[in-house]
């Protein structure tokens, strides 16, 4: 078995709201059966679209993932829906006429999964206050975790989520796991089987995730021209490839 560990940063719209969907309409016997046609769907993006200074619903905005070709337009409340999203790092743009556009960057989508996308566009022409102006902590040196020999022997797998506060000068505050999806055995095994079966690995995991997180700098946060404490979500993805035999 050949290690991969897939650490992936998600810098979205602060406090955005992460739904976890279930599986429609998969007619399939095995849970690999269900774990591959779930990777061929894609993730899905949600959102809105509003006025930042009367908080109204734009209506006819145009929503695009740039460099896809990927567009939808907004309905009357604003809210506009996206699926079938490749998993990764996507930029999306929103744009309506008379309006400034507005680009998230370094927005992860994550498989079978949700993420919230938020829109506060500003008429064309006005000058920006300096309270609107805004932009997400980028990491500026990260450290991979190692594949814990106890999961990898047993076969263990999985994405921890962690929501990590980042202070005024890039330093981590807090981090904490707020969510985890394992699966073992070939994806036999998932979530609290594979912990009831598989504690010591599942919680190696965990445990290795999070030391290397604590090791990652950014450069903070700003708002109006001065850095702000923020927080973000790290998932940090853990999965054995099958690799060639000598």
């Amino acid at each position: 078995m050949k290690n991969q560990i897939l650490i992936i940063l998600a810098l979205g719209v602060l406090s955005a709201a992460f739904a976890q969907p279930g599986i429609n309409s998969i007619a399939a016997n095995t849970p690999a059966e269900v774990a591959e046609q779930k990777q061929r769907a894609g993730g899905t993006i949600l959102g809105t679209v509003i006025d930042i200074d009367d908080r109204s619903p734009l209506e006819k905005a145009t929503v695009e993932i740039l460099g896809t070709g990927i567009k939808v337009i907004t309905a009357k409340d604003g809210q506009f829906k996206i699926t079938g999203v490749s998993e990764g790092f996507i930029q999306i743009r929103a744009t309506v006429t008379g309006y400034d556009q507005q680009t998230q960057n370094n927005l992860y989508v994550d498989s079978g999964k949700s993420v919230t996308a938020f829109f506060m566009l500003k008429k064309s022409g006005l000058s920006e206050t300096s309270e609107s102006e805004h932009t997400m902590p980028v990491p500026i040196a990260t450290k991979s975790p190692v594949y814990p020999e106890e999961a990898r022997k047993n076969g263990v797998e999985g994405i921890f989520y962690f929501r990590v506060d980042i202070s005024e000068t890039g330093a981590i505050i807090k981090a904490n796991c707020f969510e985890r999806s394992v699966f073992a055995e070939h994806g036999k095994l998932k979530d609290h089987e594979v912990f009831d079966k598989y504690r010591q690995a599942t919680n190696q995991l965990e445990k290795e995730a999070l030391e290397s997180i604590w090791q990652w700098k950014f450069k903070p946060a700003y708002k109006g021209g001065k850095a702000i404490n923020s927080t973000v979500t790290l998932p940090v993805k853990f999965k054995l490839t099958e690799g060639k035999k000598d």
